[in-house]
């Protein structure tokens, strides 16, 4: 695993960790609505529409900015095409804040960790069901050289978003599992209560389980008789990958 930059995560923590985080949340409801540039006062309208209504001066956040650009989550570029009444409002306004790329994977980090404990795990039969599907569907559109790769390539995306739906729940319910059989402050009558209410669940999950495993083995040997390689790059076809500054994306995405 590659190491995380040192300051990706410094706006998280610290006394002025709750103005970084609202920014950061700013910039990435605007960039979900294609604007990817903010100035000061488009900032303090963003914080609004994000629910942030704590008091803060303009001074507060020209500093918050200023800091989130001295940790390279925002960049800042100057807006020489503005009117400007006076040097205050220059000053104030013909700076441009966007987000960088390492900003993007700094929120996202932390929306998703506040996610995971905030979640609780599941064994879906479900999603069993749904990537059988998903391989079956695969097959039918391997087996027609006429089908489209658009749809082989939606197909493989949905199939990999369910395996880690299901990697992720299940990972999560035995986490959860583990943490209650080490309770030992737990009340034992409520104990007793979860635990015949666990096993009944595990029954129910590992009903007809052989059966769906072996549709989903079935499905996988159906695939990879068409050639792997085959589904690749029929899927990387319907892609429809943007060009990149390091050249051909092609490599990197297979």
């Amino acid at each position: 695993m590659e190491r995380v930059p040192p300051e990706l995560f410094r706006f998280s923590v610290g006394e002025h960790a709750d103005v970084y985080t609202a920014v950061l949340h700013a910039f990435s409801e605007a960039n979900e609505e294609l604007e990817t540039s903010l100035g000061l006062y488009e900032v303090r309208a963003r914080l609004r529409e994000t629910g942030w209504f704590d008091a803060l001066s303009d001074d507060d956040l020209a500093r918050a900015l200023g800091s989130l650009r001295d940790w390279g989550l925002v960049d800042v570029t100057q807006d020489h095409g503005g009117n400007y009444r006076t040097a205050e409002e220059f000053e104030r306004r013909n700076l441009q804040y966007s987000l960088t790329r390492r900003g993007e994977a700094a929120f996202a980090g932390v929306r998703q960790a506040l996610s995971v404990l905030a979640s609780s795990g599941a064994l879906q039969t479900a999603v069993l069901d749904a990537i059988a599907d998903r391989l079956a569907q695969l097959h039918r559109l391997l087996t027609d050289p006429a089908s489209a790769d658009r749809t082989v390539y939606t197909t493989l995306s949905e199939l990999e978003h369910h395996l880690e739906a299901l990697r992720t729940n299940t990972t999560q319910f035995n986490g959860e599992l583990q943490r209650l059989l080490r309770d030992d402050g737990a009340d034992l009558t409520t104990f007793h209560e979860v635990k015949n209410a666990t096993v009944a669940y595990l029954q129910e999950f590992v009903t007809n389980l052989d059966t769906r495993a072996h549709t989903i083995a079935g499905g996988i040997t159906r695939v990879e008789e068409h050639g792997v390689s085959v589904l690749h790059e029929r899927a990387l076809a319907g892609a429809d990958l943007a060009p990149t500054p390091g050249g051909d994306p092609a490599p990197a995405w297979l």
